[in-house]
């Protein structure tokens, strides 16, 4: 292998012969002598192939590496990459994924990409470009042209994403994403119908539109098809810690409730493991007959003997075994002759002791140590009580031109303070629902080389969108009277507030 770097200007600084490899999560590039080069996945900007056996990466800081001369391990360097990079992404929580994620690859939005879909959302990374993250909660439908090679999904509040040249795999594209889509609706319906049982069919169906997984939905909405459903939700995703918070919240604006899952449901088959081991009996002999009662030895040795061993007439399977023919067939296909004569005369049946049971198999049985059951979705997993809930649940309140998120259930996640004269309620929503609302990558310290995400809000436009609109994040055990300011129409002061 031979590469090279080159420095943010374009001008070649190192080049030699050496050797690449993954290594702890990262791409390591080690002349045959002299000081590696590491590069983090997190730094890798884009990846592309200006020639044969090369790749070209470009870094995050405007430097660049080029690899040459890999001959056949780029497949396999390509492939580590790839991986690399998708799992330091789910590392840094900016990419929401739960469950397995079943993989594609073709172009989303005309950038070739990696697909993975998730059990709640949609990721794909490009070689070059911004990574899409679409939870399915968003996705109004998913449609297909007439050549059904082009996909094209239709978002809540954002451009439509066109996916294509997945070629043979298109058709199952479609059928697992309108699978994911519609799995989504049903688990959140699922998980509301134990919270609201006194609604109708209809009822219900109205609300899980409005609160799918990851949308916050209008209190005023929920009160119009009955008043008593937002309390009556509020009551059971709120922890007894977090009460007096709730209650302090509902009368400062526009109230708005939400739910997101957090953690898959979906269960792999499991028991079944009872299984039959066929092993061969040794086979010492074919059994004997009335006809020949050494069975296929005494046949072989009497038609050998008859024959004689010089003209070798009876030697070998292929000998002229005369008399003994008959019994012999009949013995190698299991059955033996009853009663005298030759053929004709006689009657055949099935007897035991004879080459059928010689050619038995051997088993035994090992029974499952627990019941079986299919792969299936474990809808009773579904909850937003407990120590580790499933469901996160949260307020999302906004006044003038502030918004505020508070979980529920949740009090390790602080109370986050957004200011919406440059960004709306519903994209902070949707900026949240993009990282599983662990909203303490936003309050964290991204400008020091110790940050995480230094180098990864940068390139998801939504999320550095986000982290410009944060006021505060006020744990929510405040003592400090913060938040109560705040309620009051006061000006942002304490947690980690970055107003001025």
């Amino acid at each position: 292998m031979h590469y090279k770097i080159f420095d943010l200007k374009g001008s070649l600084i190192d080049e030699s012969d050496g050797t690449v490899k993954v290594a702890a999560g990262a791409l390591v590039v080690a002349p045959n002598v002299g000081q590696p080069f590491t590069i983090q996945p997190r730094s890798i900007e884009e990846l592309i192939e200006p020639d044969l056996f090369t790749i070209s990466i470009q870094l995050s800081d405007g430097s660049k590496v080029e690899l040459s001369r890999l001959g056949q391990m780029r497949t396999q360097l390509l492939a580590d990459l790839s991986a690399m990079r998708h799992q330091d992404a789910k590392e840094t929580r900016l990419l929401v994924g739960i469950g397995n994620a079943e993989k594609f690859k073709g172009v989303v939005n005309g950038s070739e990409s990696e697909v993975f879909l998730y059990d709640d959302a949609l990721v794909a990374m490009p070689n070059s470009g911004e990574t899409l993250q679409l939870l399915y909660s968003f996705v109004e439908s998913v449609e297909s042209d007439a050549t059904g090679y082009h996909l094209k999904l239709l978002v809540k509040g954002d451009d439509p994403v066109s996916l294509e040249r997945f070629a043979n795999r298109t058709g199952e594209l479609l059928k697992a994403l309108q699978a994911k889509v519609a799995g989504a609706s049903v688990r959140t319906s699922a998980f509301l119908s134990t919270l609201l049982p006194g609604l109708g069919p209809i009822e219900l169906r109205t609300v899980s539109d409005l609160l799918r997984d990851g949308i916050a939905g209008e209190v005023v909405a929920l009160n119009s098809i009955d008043s008593t459903i937002f309390p009556v939700l509020l009551e059971a995703a709120t922890t007894p810690p977090l009460k007096d918070l709730a209650n302090s919240l509902v009368n400062y604006g526009d109230v708005r409730i939400g739910f997101k899952q957090r953690r898959s449901v979906e269960r792999k088959a499991s028991g079944g493991e009872t299984w039959y081991e066929h092993t061969h009996k040794a086979i010492e002999d074919h059994g004997g007959t009335p006809s020949a009662p050494l069975g296929f030895g005494g046949v072989l040795m009497a038609s050998m003997v008859e024959g004689g061993l010089r003209d070798r007439r009876g030697s070998g399977f292929a000998g002229a075994f005369e008399s003994g023919g008959f019994p012999l067939a009949c013995e190698m296909l299991g059955m033996s002759m009853w009663g005298q004569g030759l053929v004709g005369r006689g009657s055949m049946r099935m007897l035991p002791g004879t080459n059928q049971n010689s050619h038995n198999m051997a088993g035994r049985n090992v029974p499952s140590q627990s019941p079986l059951k299919i792969a299936h979705t474990d809808y009773e997993s579904l909850r937003v009580d407990g120590d580790r809930p499933t469901i996160l649940a949260f307020l999302l309140v906004s006044a003038e031109s502030t918004a505020i998120y508070a979980p529920l259930n949740d009090p390790r996640n602080p109370i986050v303070i957004f200011d919406t004269s440059c960004s709306d309620v519903n994209a902070i929503n949707r900026a949240l629902a993009l990282v599983d609302f662990e909203v303490g990558v936003f309050v964290e310290d991204v400008q020091s080389v110790g940050s995480r995400v230094r180098t990864v809000l940068d390139k998801l436009s939504g999320l550095n969108q986000l982290r410009s609109a944060l006021k505060a994040a006020i744990p929510t055990d405040d003592t400090t009277g913060a938040l109560g300011e705040i309620l009051r129409g006061g000006k942002v002061t304490g947690g980690n507030s970055t107003d001025d």
